[in-house]
């Protein structure tokens, strides 16, 4: 199973995903797409700083993170 939190910015989503592995063990939570793409040298701005360019950017790299679990029995949660 796939789970996806998204919402406005700083309304508790990384804290819910959290909870939820701490309570669900067999789940494999994916890091944030503009904390991965930052890591590999993207320069995504955060927040109010964010353009549609850079909102771009991570839902394509979201989708090809989601395409990576093709497996039912692979439970993963994304945050945003």
């Amino acid at each position: 199973m796939r789970i996806t939190i998204s919402g406005t910015y700083s309304q508790g989503k990384s804290t819910f995903v959290h909870d939820w592995i701490k309570r669900h063990h067999h789940y494999i939570r994916e890091k944030e797409s503009f904390r991965a793409l930052q890591e590999e040298g993207y320069d995504i701005c955060f927040r109010q700083e964010s353009t549609k360019l850079h909102n771009g950017i991570q839902m394509y790299y979201s989708i090809s993170r989601l395409m990576h679990y093709r497996q039912p029995s692979e439970c993963v949660i994304f945050d945003r």
